[in-house]
This record gives structure tokens, C-alpha cells and sequence, in this order.
């Protein structure tokens, strides 16, 4: 079993929250990606090509596969309640099952910290009004990932409407902010 907090990784503790009287808009939501991502990329991990920490968790999958130095991410599972030894194992035999055994589990709880931390924080940054069609019953939001609430979030609120394009008519920001 492993201490590990995803969070004290995390590039920012707290994201953007978006204010319960407010839509999240391409704007808003586009701010709590980048967050969210900073933060998946700030936990170290070997799947997926090892290059983008859990940056898989946040983004679609044909997207993490398109990022240069990338292999397909394989979701890791729980290898069981203990190690499993074959028949009349040599000691160096069951060494090695048990440090296998030990690796995989390592990683599963890792990832699975990581997910249910970024999981976590996008449900303190968006009110429930904007997602609470994602939640269960009986489970609330215990079998939604962060991927699946972002995803619902940029399909719902995250296009770019008229509002947005008037707004870059009539920048009040820098220039290069606009153009970033």
C-alpha cells in the first residue's frame, strides 16, 4: 500500500472556480483545463509513454495518443488481494511475484489517487447545477471520472458563441493576450 497523495503534486492546489449565478463558458472552461492539466502532468508516470505524467486522465484519448513520445494508455488494475505463486516456487521465484505484485499495485493506487484527486477538485470548481445530469442516484459522482465531466462540460457550455466572438472585436486586454 502506498502514502502517496496526488494532490501534493499538484501545480495548483485550488482551481478557477466558476461562480454558482454563472454558465461556464469556452473561456471559463478553457482556464480549468489548463489547470487540471497542469496538474495531471505534475504526477509522475510510466504509462502512456511516461512523458505526461497522468495528463491521460484530462484529455480524450485520441488526443493524449496524438502528443509526440506517447504509447496507447493502458488503465492499470488492481493485480488481486495478495501475489499469486506458482507451484513449488524458488525463493527468487516468489521475490520476484512479490516485488511484481507490489509494482502493479503501486501503480494502481497512484492512478487511481490521481484520478479521484482531479475528480475531486473539478467538483469543487463547477456547481452542480452544470453537471448534476452526470450524477447517479444512489453514487452521486463515485463512478465519474474527470474526463467524463469535462467532457459533458465542453459539450454543454464550451462552445465559442456570439457573446465570445464580440468580445474579441472590442479587446480590453492586451493585444497579446488576444492573440494567445
Amino acid at each position: 500500500m502506498t502514502s502517496f497523495t496526488a494532490i501534493d503534486n499538484f501545480a495548483k492546489a485550488t482551481l478557477t472556480t466558476i461562480p454558482a449565478d454563472e454558465k461556464p463558458t469556452y473561456n471559463t472552461l478553457k482556464i480549468i483545463h489548463q489547470e487540471l492539466n497542469a496538474n495531471a502532468m505534475a504526477v509522475p508516470s510510466t504509462l502512456g509513454g511516461g512523458h505526461y505524467g497522468h495528463l491521460a486522465l484530462v484529455i480524450p484519448p485520441a488526443s493524449f495518443n496524438a502528443l509526440p513520445n506517447t504509447a496507447p494508455l493502458v488503465t492499470p488494475v488492481h493485480p488481486g488481494p495478495e501475489p499469486i505463486h506458482g507451484d513449488a516456487p524458488t525463493a527468487a521465484q516468489i521475490t520476484e511475484t512479490n516485488r511484481t505484485y507490489a509494482a502493479n499495485e503501486n501503480k494502481f493506487l497512484i492512478y487511481r489517487a490521481t484520478e479521484t484527486a482531479l475528480q475531486k477538485q473539478l467538483l469543487e470548481a463547477i456547481p452542480d447545477t452544470f453537471i448534476k445530469s452526470l450524477k447517479h442516484e444512489m453514487y452521486g459522482y463515485a463512478q465519474v471520472t474527470a474526463l467524463a465531466i469535462l467532457t459533458h462540460l465542453d459539450t454543454t457550455y464550451g462552445k465559442v458563441n456570439a457573446d465570445d466572438l464580440e468580445d474579441n472585436m472590442s479587446p480590453t486586454q492586451p493585444i497579446e493576450d488576444l492573440y494567445n
